[in-house]
């Protein structure tokens, strides 16, 4: 009989509900407001309110089963990708339980990392597979969600409670700014990356050229836009717009946008660190193999 994982929450949508108006009143206060708006320039009311429907949703188990079932059968032939079976129906009976398949192995996270380069061709398989020929990406991958298997060859994923479906504007877009990557003219791409993803993030076209102007004369963006295209490079982007005052942002376009960069921070860290060009390729390059 193949072990389980049993994991149970009581109540805690009121419980986060509850932290959330402790955490919103703190930020209520007059020198925390002005002390932040100082050195991080972030509101954060903003944005806790606007990603406490992200928690929640976590607590959703249906939701997470449904989530884990669709990657898995887009994974159901990649031998080195393990999904782990879903016991729906403890689920069904009691909406606090999940109970789940034993993934055996250690959590990427608490792996060297010259152990973790031997699983750089599953990782990137499941990264840009979801992204580019499913549409759908794991909201919330990192080296703590990623299971290194103890067979020797292949990775578990776990924790499916945030999912993201991509439309085809959306993924144009990301295929867009990576397609950039691969081209060794950094001057000129980076300023077409940061015009992909000012559209992507902003639904006021008449802000844009405000946006551009800002991320143009930000030291630490152009410092490192003339590096090789990173993921790191991309996250700071999307945070400096953030950062912006009276700026109409798209939040779920910002949200998946970071969560994307996220995955792909793992993806690049796996493999010390090269460059988003260089992954893509060495995945483009593999996948035509493959096929």
């Amino acid at each position: 009989m193949k072990a389980l994982n049993h994991i149970q929450l009581q109540n805690i949508r009121n419980k986060i509900k509850e932290d959330v108006d402790i955490l919103l009143h703190f930020f209520d206060n007059i020198m925390i407001k002005s002390l932040i708006n100082y050195y991080i320039k972030i509101n954060f009311k903003t944005f806790i309110t606007s990603n406490v429907e992200i928690l929640l949703n976590q607590c959703d188990f249906m939701n997470e089963v449904k989530n884990a079932t669709l990657f898995k059968d887009n994974f159901k032939n990649k031998k080195n990708i393990i999904i782990p079976n879903f016991y729906t129906h403890f689920t069904e009976m009691f909406h606090e339980v999940i109970v789940m398949e034993y993934l055996d192995g250690p959590i990427a996270k608490n792996v060297p990392l010259e152990r973790l380069n031997h699983y750089l061709e599953p990782l990137q398989s499941f990264f840009f597979d979801s992204l580019y020929r499913y549409k759908i990406i794991h909201g919330d991958f990192h080296l703590g969600n990623i299971i290194i298997m103890n067979n020797g060859n292949s990775i578990g994923i776990i924790d499916f409670g945030i999912v993201y479906y991509l439309t085809d504007e959306i993924s144009n877009n990301l295929f867009d700014i990576m397609f950039l990557s691969l081209d060794k003219d950094n001057v000129k791409n980076f300023y077409n990356i940061l015009k992909i993803a000012v559209g992507m993030n902003c639904s006021n076209k008449s802000q844009h050229e405000f946006i551009l102007k800002i991320l143009k004369e930000d030291k630490t963006i152009a410092e490192l836009s003339q590096r090789d295209f990173s993921a790191n490079l991309l996250i700071k982007i999307i945070n400096k717009i953030l950062s912006l005052d009276n700026v109409d942002l798209i939040p779920d376009a910002c949200k998946l946008f970071l969560s994307t960069m996220s995955g792909l921070q793992t993806i690049e860290y796996t493999n010390n660190n090269k460059s988003l060009g260089t992954l893509l390729r060495m995945y483009i390059n593999k996948s035509i193999m493959i096929e």
